[in-house]
């Protein structure tokens, strides 16, 4: 499956914001309020005109963590997922190298690499690839082009495109990506495609 994020910057909300475009699925809009040093985002999707799923961080002294927590990885957010159908919320964590999350049975994993490009992977095998195929230096505006596989709900692949995108790759400006560094032997392929 393909979907086509149309990434661009709203002066007057402060956020980013992802509109789909020519995908196969939903109409998808996804948010990611700007980050600062003092700030952390807040990121969700909406579909249709309602939202489907978010990711916030509930503790109200993050704000002032800002710049500690760019020197110590475990006072970074933890954020929260929050979608319909979970049984129990689950955190994104960071791991030093990577953000993770278990959903249920399944363990997801966000991976930045080089020449901007962002993985999904999904219980050690690779299912998502989140690459820039166009861009226009203006507000920030690009358009970011999500291959994952079928039987992953979507509005999921977008959250974590969303996620992904803004951590590894918009916190730098677009310029180059903040790479993991992973000594696993599950090594990311840039020519990725879903089987599906």
């Amino acid at each position: 499956m393909k979907i086509l994020l149309e990434r661009s910057y709203k002066y007057k909300t402060h956020f980013y914001e992802y509109i789909s475009i020519a995908n196969q699925g939903g109409k998808y809009i996804g948010y990611a309020k700007e980050i600062s040093s003092y700030s952390r985002p807040l990121y969700f999707v909406e579909c249709e005109g309602g939202e489907v799923c978010r990711l916030e961080d509930d503790n109200l002294l993050r704000p002032w963590l800002g710049l500690l927590s760019l020197i110590f990885p475990s006072l970074r957010a933890r954020y929260t997922l929050k979608m319909e159908g979970l049984k129990e919320n689950s955190a994104i964590l960071y791991n030093g190298n990577f953000y993770f999350i278990k959903i249920d049975k399944d363990f997801y994993e966000i991976k930045g690499h080089s020449h901007c490009a962002v993985t999904i992977w999904k219980n050690q095998q690779q299912v998502g690839l989140i690459r820039r195929i166009s861009s226009c230096l203006s507000n920030g505006f690009e358009t970011i082009e999500v291959l994952y596989e079928k039987h992953n709900p979507e509005q999921l692949i977008v959250l974590f495109s969303v996620f992904g995108w803004e951590v590894f790759v918009g916190r730098i400006n677009g310029n180059r990506t903040l790479t993991t560094i992973s000594l696993s032997k599950n090594t990311f392929d840039i020519n990725w495609q879903p089987n599906e």
